[in-house]
């Protein structure tokens, strides 16, 4: 039986930081035979020379004495005896008899060295160090015994917001840092604590049989887990501890095979200290351990597995994730599935010491547990995502994408497109203006025929001048490389005029994007992806990168998803209707002889969107090239105000679903604006105007909605748009974003109410709550110059809730609303 594993176990932490010394570990393996194991270290060094020795390992207490471990060089005879001082884990300066420090010898290349213990036991040992100089070669504890320490003086300790808690009941709490996307087919948690657990290694024969017993330090909770490495599904153990702290549990292997002995925490993100040994029949030895830290934490999320599904980790922070996953047929459930480092992809994305798991369990799962695999680095963060199916994406589309790599975020859903993902919006598809033709070159005009409120890429992902929604987070082109970007476009020939494509990545707009990159292919489902998998004739390659902008004072916790950003009240997408009257003037502009023939042209149209020739298109300006919109189009140019009533009453009425009503108000805008671009232009300046409502939310620009008020504005002659007398112009510029905005929202300690004054006037400030009374006045009726101002919000003696800035300047009061957290 043989088990190999690059890097070993973890000795690869120690060796991450290492910035002296001229020596590299190229990999580990553990051997294991009828008698004996063996864990084989392979070092290659630049230059001969004698070394010292130093092992990371756990002492094993057996007996009466600790148990030893042998040591060989470069497949030579046994040359020392390792003997540790500790049942736990320690610093080991390889030594003789008389506890000297030994010098090993060594030549330049590869060199190996193998560590032997007899059955049941396997070497423990993550990581050994070499130096011709001693001091150098011997390992430090502080990380190890630091988070001991805390253990035990209860400095780390239970964190109720955290995500999983596991009772008698099997009662499962989720909290969560990111909210779930959006449709998401997963579950996940940003940043989770990931720490260390004790865990052994041991190598069982057929029919041996074993008690272990466990007691923890003032009567702690936790799981005693033992499970066969490579099938766990099949042999697995598993036992809660008493009111008093203890366990014992009796267990006769049915197979060969190496067992993994594990302790976690019972309510997870809580820690304690557990003494733990066992007693088995004749030749299996027995063990002893102490002090062994117990952690844990995981996610609950209990479903069925009919389908191969991924857990995975993703960007690790100091620490080496395991992934554990676990039955729900009893509280605690049998550990049937688990991983340490993902090495056998088959994709092309690097997944280095993240973990993950890729299996149809055809079982009922109730959590997926991690921990830190490193002692030496016991504590650190990563990201935790459960249950993603696997993307249909990879195909003659996307041949550079590997099955591997495609990753399922959410099912397929054309309510939104990939640009409007980036941008954080799940209501409605974004793109840019109309090109002058099919292969791309100059807009036409600057905003012609287009219903969207920004001009370009630039003013979309930096949300001016209008936000994108309340809260949304801005990006740049300045300073965007490969390595720091939140966003990246892909095109056909390296032009904005051929952009295809749009993917995101990190935690952008507040939401969660998987292991690497994520897109949003047209109708096609949300996926995980390496960067560059979808190079290829649909998109291209990424020619542009967009990065976050910071604010001073701001950080990620402080910008909202979409979703958050309405829920809270402080975005809102205006419904836009037609009165009686209105529907009966629109309807008379239809001539009922033609209508059948009309409704045949859209008809064809309609069902063009969802060919499949279109299912990776993102554009919805392709949706307007095709014969069928041709056709239609021909007609309506014939029939010009009857086919834009026609249009508009689809678009006001229920027929349509928000997919088709999106690509129905660019159709519309293109046919109507060619009459009538002054009054699309006028309505889009008024809707800067009035970015707010009288209640201080945010009205959130869409395609739909822009285009309703501009049919509304032409056949009704409607007088919402903007006067001529430059008074009043200046007046509701304050109700838009960029002369009077609330930032960070929500607060987070301080904020600033900035505003943008163009002449001199008296202003007071004044703070109500959601039942609209007064808790302070900041400005009272002061005069202030014309100016930039930003002035301070605290929210010192403010609970958590909604709130009102409302501002009065003149005889005019404008409102913003923001959140206290």
């Amino acid at each position: 039986m043989i088990k190999t594993c690059l890097f070993g176990q973890n000795e690869k932490f120690f060796y991450a930081n290492k910035t002296n010394e001229n020596w590299t570990i190229k990999k580990s393996v553990t051997n294991i035979d009828n008698r004996n194991s063996y864990k084989t270290f392979e070092i290659e060094l630049l230059e001969d020379g004698n070394y010292y020795l130093g092992a990371w390992l756990m002492g094993n207490y057996k007996g009466k004495n600790f148990d030893s471990i042998s040591l060989k060089i470069n497949n030579g005879d046994i040359i020392s005896k390792i003997c540790p001082s500790k049942a736990t884990w320690q610093s080991i300066l390889v030594s003789d008899k008389n506890n000297v420090a030994q010098k090993f010898a060594l030549k330049k290349g590869i060199n190996t060295f193998t560590f032997i213990s007899a059955i049941p036991e396997i070497p423990q040992i993550e990581f050994i160090k070499i130096s011709k100089d001693l001091e150098k070669s011997i390992i430090p504890e502080k990380n190890y015994l630091d988070f001991l320490n805390q253990i035990k003086s209860k400095k780390i300790h239970s964190q109720p917001d955290y995500i999983l808690n596991e009772s008698d009941t099997n009662s499962y709490n989720l909290k969560s840092v990111l909210p779930n996307p959006p449709d998401a087919s997963y579950w996940h948690y940003i940043s989770a604590p990931c720490k260390y657990t004790w865990f052994v290694e041991k190598s069982y024969l057929q029919n041996n049989s074993i008690t272990i017993t466990s007691v923890s330090e003032n009567n702690y909770q936790y799981v005693l887990e033992v499970f066969n490495e490579t099938s766990p599904h099949l042999y697995s153990w598993v036992k809660k501890s008493n009111s008093s702290g203890q366990i014992s549990l009796a267990i006769t292997f049915p197979v060969s095979g190496i067992y993994l002995i594990r302790l976690r925490a019972y309510q997870q993100t809580t820690q304690g200290i557990v003494d733990i040994q066992g007693v088995g029949g004749l030749f299996t030895g027995s063990f002893s351990y102490q002090d062994c830290p117990v952690t844990g934490t995981g996610i609950a999320h209990p479903h069925e597995t009919p389908h191969e599904y991924n857990y995975f980790t993703a960007k690790y922070s100091n620490c080496d994730p395991m992934v554990f996953i676990e039955r729900s047929n009893e509280a605690p459930g049998k550990i049937i599935g688990y991983n340490d480092d993902y090495f056998n992809a088959t994709g092309d994305f690097q997944w280095l010491w993240n973990a993950r798991v890729k299996k149809d369990f055809s079982d009922a799962i109730q959590s997926m547990l991690i921990s830190s695999a490193s002692s030496f680095n016991p504590s650190g963060t990563c990201d935790i995502y459960m249950r993603c199916t696997n993307s249909s994406l990879p195909g003659p589309n996307y041949p550079n994408l590997k099955a591997d790599d495609a990753i399922t975020a959410a099912p397929e859903n054309n309510t939104y497109n990939c640009a409007s993902w980036a941008g954080g919006i799940t209501d409605g598809w974004y793109w840019g203006c109309k090109f002058a033709n099919a292969s791309g070159g100059s807009c036409i005009g600057l905003n012609y025929g287009n219903p969207y409120m920004w001009n370009s890429w630039d003013n979309y992902f930096a949300n001016y001048p209008s936000p994108r929604y309340a809260n949304a987070m801005s990006y740049t082109t300045i300073g965007a490389t490969s390595s720091n970007a939140d966003i990246a476009l892909w095109s056909t020939d390296g032009t904005i005029e051929q952009l295809q494509h749009v993917s995101v990545r990190n935690y952008s707009n507040n939401n969660p994007h998987g292991y690497d990159w994520e897109s949003k292919p047209g109708g096609k489902m949300r996926t995980f992806h390496p960067r560059d998998a979808l190079n290829g004739p649909e998109y291209g390659e990424i020619f542009a990168y967009y990065t976050r902008i910071v604010p001073s004072k701001s950080s990620v916790d402080e910008t909202m998803t979409f979703d958050q950003s309405v829920a809270s009240g402080l975005t809102i997408i205006e419904n836009v209707e037609l009165t009686n009257p209105e529907k009966i003037l629109l309807k008379s502009k239809i001539d009922s002889k033609r209508v059948g023939q009309l409704e045949n042209f859209f008809d064809k149209w309609k069902q063009s969107l969802y060919s499949a020739k279109y299912a990776y298109n993102s554009n919805p300006y392709v949706f307007l090239t095709s014969d069928e919109y041709s056709e239609l189009n021909n007609y309506l140019l014939e029939n010009e105000i009857e086919g834009i009533a026609f249009l508009a009453e689809k678009l006001f009425g229920d027929e349509l679903n928000r997919f088709e009503k999106e690509i129905t108000s660019l159709l519309l805008c293109e046919l109507a604006a060619k009459n009538h671009l002054k009054d699309l232009e006028n309505v889009k300046k008024d809707q800067v105007l009035k970015s707010y409502t009288q209640e201080g939310a945010y009205n959130a620009p869409t395609a739909e909605n822009i285009t309703k008020k501009f049919m509304k504005r032409i056949f009704f002659d409607t007088q919402e748009i903007i006067e001529e007398d430059s008074y009043t112009i200046l007046k509701n510029k304050y109700n838009s974003h960029e002369y009077f905005n609330i930032y960070p929202n929500p607060i987070s300690d301080i904020s600033f109410i900035n505003l943008k004054l163009e002449e001199e006037n008296f202003i007071s400030l004044t703070i109500y709550n959601s039942n609209g009374n007064t808790v302070t006045t900041l400005i009272n009726n002061q005069l202030y110059n014309s100016g930039i101002y930003n002035f301070e919000l605290s929210d010192e003696g403010l609970t958590s809730g909604i709130y009102v800035c409302s501002i009065k300047i003149g005889d005019q009061i404008f409102n913003r609303k923001f959140i206290v957290q």
